[in-house]
């Protein structure tokens, strides 16, 4: 059993040395439309993604954040049929949005990272 982005897995998908049972993602892929979700697959809820974004150091000016949000906007909108094909659900999005998704990331993992860690002080 693996975790593993489609892009990495799909070669032996097809030649059928590997079958894949679900995506971790909300929703379904448009590469793989058949594969159903984990929640799904009798999971509700469960979702699991990884995602990629690009940040500035604290303090970078309004106006070079601005330029590189809509350089990588771009990138993206041009690259977009090549990275579904790959698998990849292109979101872009603003500088708050982005704000926003590491938000939510350190609100959903810190308290998982404190119970693992707290289970493992335990097992000491």
């Amino acid at each position: 059993m693996t975790f593993g982005y489609p892009a990495s897995v799909m070669e032996h998908v097809r030649s059928g040395k590997l079958r894949m049972l679900a995506v971790g993602s909300a929703q379904r892929l448009a590469l793989i439309p058949d594969v159903p979700t984990v929640a799904e697959s009798g999971v509700p809820g469960y979702y699991s993604d990884t995602w990629t974004g690009i940040v500035a150091p604290a303090g970078t000016p309004g106006p070079i954040v601005a330029k590189l949000n809509e350089a990588v906007n771009y990138a993206l909108e041009q690259n977009r049929a090549q990275l579904a094909a790959l698998g990849y659900i292109v979101l872009g999005g603003t500088p708050d949005t982005m704000r926003q998704r590491i938000q939510h990331e350190m609100a959903t993992i810190t308290p998982l990272v404190a119970r693992v860690m707290k289970t493992k002080q335990g097992a000491h």
